[in-house]
């Protein structure tokens, strides 16, 4: 019984990784051929379960816009 019980543990284990692995696809998301810099003021900080966002205000040319990273 003891071993059966082991094989399903791993097996669960093994699972979960997998499906938490495949959560957020990062290159269908973002192109990682090209990089921007952004300087600004941070306006938000939301640190919560299971993402955090930080709200950046970045002023060009006089005109104000807001990054959301």
């Amino acid at each position: 019984m003891r071993p059966k019980f082991f094989v399903l543990c791993v097996l669960a284990i093994l699972g979960a990784a997998s499906s938490a692995h495949a959560h957020h696809s990062f290159t269908a998301t973002y192109d990682v051929s090209k990089s921007i810099e952004i300087k600004g003021k941070v306006v938000v900080f939301s640190f919560r379960n299971p993402h955090s966002l930080i709200t950046v205000e970045v002023t060009e040319s006089g005109k104000k816009n807001r990054w959301a990273v």
